[in-house]
């Protein structure tokens, strides 16, 4: 079993509105999707901090937007998920960079592991695989790659032959890629560049015409120099669940075997 360096903190974006799945009562991250074995609700979110356990997270920030308040009365503490769970409470923002860097006075300076809680995730050992990716190489992101069967609603991402990354595909029309990333390792130094990005961006997001997206500040971090790396876990799933077709899947039980 691969030694893995303590600090790691864990960070979980939930500040969206889910608009895909139509009226929910309920948060997307803890709809419910059957029973885990000891016979509580296993909720959508459980894939993720299951994941971030496995590679030696003890600790995570979830960022939630004001209204999602049945997201901690489900997690509380996090005690029972096995790693403590903190709760910042932002405004709206232009996207989920934006989010993610309301955590920064939190996790400046500190490896940060991120994750999605709308995406299930097999096996649970993919970020334990890609910590120790990381480790063992220099880059200042280090990105879990996984097959994508919906691309043109993915970040799509190519790798050179030394498994570097070089380009992304945001939510294509015409996809001509077929990994996309569902983990990333962040180094101090990448924490500090999005949080220089959002202080810019922020002034350009709206000229964009859409929201940004994480993939956008991965690209402009490789155009400024900062290394990325891609480790593709051919067996690695994933399920976005933020459609009704893909939550029904969710729910049936046999998505990862496809």
């Amino acid at each position: 079993m691969t030694t893995l360096r303590p600090g790691l903190v864990g960070l979980i974006p939930a500040a969206g509105r889910a608009t895909r799945l139509g009226e929910r009562p309920q948060s997307k991250e803890v709809l419910p999707l059957g029973t885990a074995a000891a016979g509580a609700p296993r909720l959508v979110c459980h894939d993720l901090l299951a994941t971030y356990r496995e590679a030696g997270v003890e600790r995570a920030f979830v960022v939630l937007r004001e209204g999602k308040w049945d997201v901690p009365a489900a997690l509380g503490d996090g005690r029972a998920c096995g790693l403590a769970l903190a709760y910042l409470v932002v405004p709206p923002t232009a996207g989920v960079p934006f989010t993610l860097d309301r955590a920064y006075p939190f996790v400046r300076g500190q490896e940060v592991a991120l994750g999605f809680p709308d995406i299930l995730l097999a096996p649970h050992d993919l970020l334990a695989r890609l910590r120790a990716h990381h480790h063992a190489g220099n880059a200042e992101v280090s990105l879990a790659l996984v097959p994508c069967d919906r691309p043109a609603a993915s970040d799509l991402v190519e790798i050179d032959a030394s498994g570097r990354v070089v380009r992304f595909e945001i939510k294509p029309r015409t996809p001509t890629l077929t990994l996309t990333w569902v983990l990333a390792i962040l180094s101090p130094r990448f924490t500090d560049f999005l949080h220089e990005w959002v202080a810019a961006e922020s002034h350009r997001a709206i000229a964009r015409g859409r929201e940004a997206y994480v993939g956008d500040v991965f690209a402009d971090a490789i155009a400024h120099g900062l290394p990325i790396s891609g480790l593709v876990l051919p067996d690695g799933r994933s399920l976005d669940i933020g459609t009704p077709d893909s939550l029904a899947r969710a729910a049936a039980g046999n998505w990862a075997s496809g």
